[in-house]
């Protein structure tokens, strides 16, 4: 399996069978703008709540996109190991 043909198998996997992005940005934005605009006096208040939630949606983000990625490559290691046995009984 070539390298070109791998990559578009992870792709074609991670696009089927993962969602490629979550949107938390969108709940982040309406849950706090709605939230900021009707307490104006408080606004400054909830700015490290406010940064402190969206890092952890940011490294949520990120360690779910890890996770995809690490069972994209042992899908893809399996399918190899797989065609090598193949070709191993064949010979």
């Amino acid at each position: 399996m070539s390298s070109s043909s791998t990559t578009s198998n992870n792709n074609r996997i991670s696009d089927s069978v993962f969602p490629t992005s979550i949107n938390i940005s969108l709940f982040i934005t309406t849950t706090f703008s709605s939230s900021a605009a009707n307490n104006d006096n408080n606004n400054e208040e909830f700015k490290p709540l406010i940064k402190s939630f969206r890092k952890a949606c940011h490294a949520e983000i990120q360690v779910i996109n890890a996770n995809q990625e690490e069972i994209a490559c042992w899908y893809d290691y399996g399918e190899q190991y797989i065609e090598c046995v193949k070709a191993l009984i064949m010979s």
